[in-house]
């Protein structure tokens, strides 16, 4: 078959879905049924049938098009987001999966990283200091591969989409490219293969490019496979003439042989998730050779397993190219002895070597630990004999494979990429779901490099200290919390962030009565409560023994099994020593992997857990009770995950189904309670639980099977409540967002103009303004002043990363986000967009109301290493001030602060040099900083400064006038009298601060002996700080005033230790 050649990313092929879709579970329990069945050689015919079932989906629209979302860059040019900027708070002391790793071969100090769902980051000095470069462009934050140009390294291709099969996994849209070492970006096609497993150039044409791609994770629209362009991306060729041409099989990997870059080696894959199931492996797949640049290929077999492949990565030994290791997943049935040698067994999973260019192959491991997500494998470039394993269990051989050792040196976890400098092995960087880390003395000493806040967020949480904290949950890497401001004149430390527990961690809630009471979740359902100070835990994980009707719900008749789990979830992930044996719900509970604990908004001692039946607690967890029926579908096929995974089993809890997802109390009627199933259930019950109403059958154009992701009840009406669907695991990554206003009897889809294919996770609806919406997605936060007729993007400041979560905090009118790959960002004040009405909009200009600024105490904990540490950003200093403006000014816009009762008055700087806001410092008579005033939103910040007055300088006039005749009276020497004589006749002409200040310093300095005890010369005149009060704020523009105010107050930490 000829190759295949389109330009960028247009193909022709659209595979078009309703929301959930026909024959989805048939679908999902297919590699249940092959494998349950032993029938692991039928694959490929379950393959077909499975994609003949997606194939018949009906069409709501979804295409192509859902994998070119247009996104504009992270500087944001709608009017009413362009002045509202994000500020990042980390943490980064715990960061999140580095999907991919790479150094320059000539020094290992110029480094690039691949973060899974948080973008790319450069360093030029081996990790000191870090640059997310590729921030301004309109990639996608989730990022499977990257690579530069070694004779160029400013010539850098991304591809965006991780391509570990997560069930966390985040989607890219295509590859792109920077010829400048990332100042500019251009995306060059590729959009709707999903994800990108690796990216190889020729080492002397950068317009010559490989791109492997195991396409989509959830489905099989779009493409995949090996993709070649010799334009620098113009034009794509999609690689066959030999390799698997099926529309399930992609690639994972391409490596050149360096002698001659014709020599090609590729690593085919298949692999599918669906909300209950994951399967890894086909008999489609395998190791493949091409002399001729890609344009035949013949599979590489001899000394490899039998049967079906799964994940495969390969690595070339540089010095003697014909040396060649393979990590190479096969069926993990495959008989093996660990007492017996690899060499006297059937081949079977793991890691093999070829020394003659892969026509044969010897098996020199096995190790069958999640390969299809750790599945890596690196050879020395200096030792033939020293080979990496690189995954979950680290194994190294000294002696080309006859022997294997664990790891020996600290740091991670849970690796998925190691680059080992070409010119010295003692230096290797390895990628780890707990970040980056760098040993330059092959393992003795270990650095993490923990300065990129690129942490995965599934919830976040705040309390109500001042300023308040944010508490969340991230993938793999526990529960932390940390200030929303530290005071620290040098930003947010990793210092200032706490460790609460241990794991996966999620839901995390505080009592807005009492910070040090901390409610958490961990994977797979269970909980824990903890005393913030200290640090003492409760387990409050539902059990037979704490839930009071247990015995109305028993079902002493369930024959089902427990499930099996490969990694065991329980309490004593939280790591709080081993907790007391307790015992666990029967089989037929069920928790998803993220499971919902919420509070009530009327009563913090009511807690609501979600499993298939819904739990409450009246009494923070100590007891539950009950209170649903099961509010899923519970499909007796999918309900028990145990033994699938395709050839590798894979049973963690990501594939737990037919579960309660999220879980809210009306904030108006606590007897009004909304739950959403990770299946399509929408139920509600309006009597504390006695009855449920499955109302997500009236949900327009969705059948029941998709993933309802958040539910928000309404602040305002009892009746109203938004729903969010995520559909992206049923390969729909468009956005669904819904509005009831009849108790779910109907709902009116209020997705409008939300990008395509930038997914749907959270909905809030603002507490002060019903019309004010935010939706978190994939692709960061948007925002609707109209009740969602239109959304526009927050980005100003945010990069486009995935946002799992976001909070409005209850007291300080802050938008809080957790984000699933560049840790937690805080948008302060979003007053003016609760202001956003008609009135307001139709006005020339208009001064809104301002919240209360605060004059925050700044702490400095003494001098810090001054590179290296990651700062996070406190909130701006000095009060906001937010006004409209319909069109661009035509003259300059005018802005005062004055004092009500007395003569204090300041004239704001508008506009001017320096980007960053907010660092005015008050000289002359100009105090505050912003962006030139446009058309929309204009914020600037006061920093609380108001310059001297003329009554001020009048009264030290008077002040240095009388001090001089003193003197006068004093002195004797005729030089010392006629400098006196000199300064009194400057005096009268002195007219600004500076004037007066030169003279009070001289006669100070050459005068002192006289003072006797006296303030004789007075302190320096100069600006004053506003005093907590209210002022007013006039606004000028075309010559029309518009007049306003604004509150400040004292730090609560200086208020309560009365200045001191």
């Amino acid at each position: 078959m000829a190759p295949e050649k389109y330009v960028g990313a247009a193909w022709d092929e659209h595979v078009d879905g309703s929301i959930g879709g026909p024959g989805i579970r048939e679908l999902d329990r297919l590699p249940i049924l092959v494998e349950r069945a032993g029938m692991k050689q039928t694959i490929a015919l379950a393959l077909f049938i499975a994609a003949l079932l997606l194939a018949a989906r009906t069409s709501t629209g979804t295409s192509e098009a859902a994998f070119s979302p247009t996104i504009q860059a992270p500087t944001s040019t709608h009017p009413l987001a362009r002045d509202l900027r994000w500020r990042n708070i980390g943490p980064a002391n715990m960061m999140g999966r580095i999907a991919a790793i790479e150094g320059l071969s000539t020094d290992y100090r110029h480094v690039l990283v691949a973060s899974a769902s948080g973008g790319v980051f450069r360093s030029r000095n081996a990790g000191i200091t870090w640059e997310p470069i590729f921030d301004n462009s309109t990639g996608a934050g989730s990022i499977g591969a990257v690579t530069m140009f070694e004779p160029d390294p400013n010539i850098i291709w991304v591809g965006t989409g991780e391509a570990a099969n997560r069930n966390s996994s985040g989607w890219g849209n295509g590859v792109f490219k920077t010829t400048d070492g990332g100042q500019t970006w251009q995306n060059v096609g590729l959009a709707d293969t999903g994800h990108i497993a690796e990216i190889t150039l020729h080492p002397d044409d950068p317009n010559i490019a490989y791109v492997a791609s195991p396409g989509h994770l959830w489905g099989y629209s779009g493409n995949r496979g090996l993709f070649k362009t010799v334009d620098g991306g113009e034009t794509w060729t999609k690689l066959s003439g030999g390799l698997p041409d099926d529309p399930q099989t992609g690639a994972t990997e391409i490596v050149l042989d360096p002698r001659n870059p014709d020599v090609l080696y590729a690593g085919m894959y298949h692999r599918l998730r669906q909300p209950a199931t994951m399967y890894s492996g086909s008999n489609s797949g395998g190791i493949f050779k091409s002399n001729d640049g890609g344009l035949s290929w013949r599979e590489l077999t001899k000394g490899l397993a039998a049967g079906a492949s799964g994940m495969i990565d390969l690595s070339i030994y540089h010095k003697d190219p014909d040396i060649i290791v393979a990590a190479y997943e096969a069926d993990e049935n495959i008989p093996y002895n660990p007492s017996v040698p690899t060499s006297e067994q059937s081949p079977g999973t793991g890691i093999y070597i070829s020394e003659d260019s892969g026509e044969t192959w010897k098996w020199i491991l096995r190790t069958a630990n999640r390969p299809f997500y750790h599945g890596q494998v690196q050879i020395d470039p200096n030792d033939p004999d020293r080979i990496f394993s690189v995954g979950r269990t680290f194994q190294v051989t000294l002696d080309g494979g006859e022997t294997w050792r664990n790891k020996w040196w600290g740091g991670g976890g849970d690796d998925h990429d190691l680059w080992i400098a070409p010119y010295d092995s003692n230096i290797f960087y390895t990628a780890t779901d707990q970040g980056a880390h760098l040993t330059i003395d092959n393992g003795e000493t270990v650095l993490s490099l923990n300065n990129m806040a690129i942490g995965q967020y599934y919830k976040v949480g705040v309390d109500m200290r001042d300023p308040y904290w944010v508490s969340g949950g991230l993938q793999d890497n526990a529960i932390w919390s940390g200030p929303s401001n530290s005071r620290e004149t040098r930003g947010i430390l990793n210092m200032h962030h706490t460790w609460l527990g241990e794991g996966d961690g999620f839901a995390t809630l505080v009592d807005p009565t009492d910070y040090r009471v901390v409610y958490m979740v961990n994977h797979v359902g269970f909980a824990m409560r903890l005393n913030f100070e200290t640090r003492e835990p409760t387990y409050i994980t539902p059990t037979p023994e704490t839930v009071i009707n247990f015995s109305d719900y028993s079902d002493a008749g369930y024959t089902e099994e427990p499930i099996v789990y490969t990694i065991n979830p329980g309490e004593h992930w939280f790591r709080y020593g081993r907790p007391p044996l307790r015992p666990l719900m029967p089989p037929h509970f069920r928790f998803n992997w993220n499971s919902p604990l919420t509070m009530s908004p009327s009563n913090p001692r009511v807690l609501y857990f979600g499993g298939n039946y819904l739990f409450k607690s009246v009494d923070r967890g100590d007891t539950w009770r009950i209170i649903s029926p099961d509010l899923t579908t519970n499909d007796p096929g999918l309900r028990n995950p145990s033994g699938q995974g395709g050839l590798t089993v894979e049973v963690t809890g990501g594939e737990n189904h037919f579960t309660i997802f999220t879980v809210r109390e009306s904030p108006i009627d606590p007897a009004l309670v909304w739950v959403g199933t990770d299946d399509g259930n929408v139920q509600i019950t309006r009597n504390a639980g006695a009855t449920w109403t499955n109302v997500g059958g009236n949900l327009p154009g969705v059948n029941n099977e998709v993933w309802v992701n958040r539910i928000e009840p309404s602040h305002h009406a009892a009746s109203t409540a938004y729903v969010v669907l995520d559909n992206h695991r049923f390969d729909d990554m468009d956005p669904h967002i819904y509005k009831t206003t009849d108790f779910g009897a109907s709902f009116t889809d209020i997705t409008s103009n939300l990008p395509a294919g930038i997914g749907s996770y959270v909905v809030l609806e603002d507490p002060v303004n019903p019309n004010l919406l935010f939706v978190g997605t994939e692709y960061g936060a948007f925002a609707s002043v109209n009740g969602g007729a239109d959304w526009f993007k927050l980005s100003t400041g945010m990069p486009n990363v995935a946002v799992r979560d976001m909070l409005i905090h209850p007291r300080d009118a802050d938008l809080v986000a957790g984000t699933h790959g560049r840790s937690i960002w805080i948008l302060d004040d979003i007053t003016p967009l609760r202001q956003m009405t008609s009135e307001v909009t139709s006005a020339d200009a208009y001064l809104f109301k301002n919240e209360v600024g605060t004059k925050w105490v700044t702490i400095n904990l003494g001098r810090k290493q001054p590179d290296f540490f990651f700062r996070g950003e406190n909130p701006p200093p000095g009060a906001s001030i937010n006004f409209w403006l319909n069109d661009a000014p035509q003259e300059n816009v005018q802005l005062q602060v004055s004092e009500f009762v007395g003569d204090r008055v300041v004239d704001l700087r508008i506009g001017g040099q320096g980007g960053r806001r907010g660092n005015g410092r008050g000289r002359s008579n100009r105090a505050g900083i912003g962006q030139l005033p446009q058309a929309g939103i204009n914020r600037i910040f006061w920093n609380f400064q108001f310059p001297s007055t003329d009554a001020a300088r009048a009264a030290m006039r008077q002040r240095l006038t009388d001090a001089i005749i003193f003197l006068q009276g004093q002195v004797i020497e005729d030089s010392k009298q006629q400098q006196l004589t000199r300064r009194a006749g400057e005096i009268a002409n002195a007219d600004d601060d500076g004037s007066l200040n030169a003279i009070r310093n001289e006669l100070a300095a050459d005068f002192n002996g006289y003072a006797a005890g006296e303030m004789l010369f007075g302190p320096q005149i100069g600006p004053t700080t506003a005093e907590p009060n209210t002022y007013r704020i006039t606004l000028t523009v075309d010559g029309q005033s518009y007049e306003g105010s604004v509150t400040i107050r004292d730090d609560p930490l200086a208020t309560k230790h009365g200045g001191r």
